[in-house]
């Protein structure tokens, strides 16, 4: 029986954002997609999340700031920042800023779902409960 990942997806961008609830959910993760800041806030205040993805260019907020704010609600889960932006200097903010890992953009898709799938496989090997 697989487990299965509650997964937040931000972007303002829907030709990102939607491929990638797609295929998330295709692998049998349970993928929210939002396209703001303030609505992942209230996502991730509402629900416990195993996996949040994080575009840097959002239309109400820096997705940095964002990863910033998620980290002071004591989140603990994954943050993938997929993005545009993808000089090293970019790179280390998000990691500054509570980020796990950091994938450009518009590639590197797979590699989201491959992560999920790490997630997913880790927390069903050490038997532990992963979000319903």
């Amino acid at each position: 029986m697989k487990t299965t990942l509650n997964v937040l997806a931000v972007d303002d961008h829907l030709d990102y954002l939607t491929p990638m609830k797609l295929l998330l959910q295709a692998e049998g993760h349970n993928a929210i997609a939002v396209t703001s800041g303030n609505e992942a806030l209230a996502q991730v205040k509402q629900w416990n999340f195993d996996l949040m993805i994080i575009d840097v260019h959002l239309e109400d907020m820096n997705g940095i700031e964002l990863c910033r704010q998620i980290r002071e609600l004591n989140q603990r889960a994954p943050i993938v920042i997929h993005s545009g932006c993808i000089q090293e200097m970019d790179r280390q903010i998000g990691y500054e800023a509570g980020a796990t890992m950091y994938l450009s953009k518009p590639e590197e898709l797979e590699t989201i779902l491959s992560v999920a799938n790490a997630i997913r496989d880790s927390e069903a090997a050490k038997g532990a409960k992963v979000s319903e």
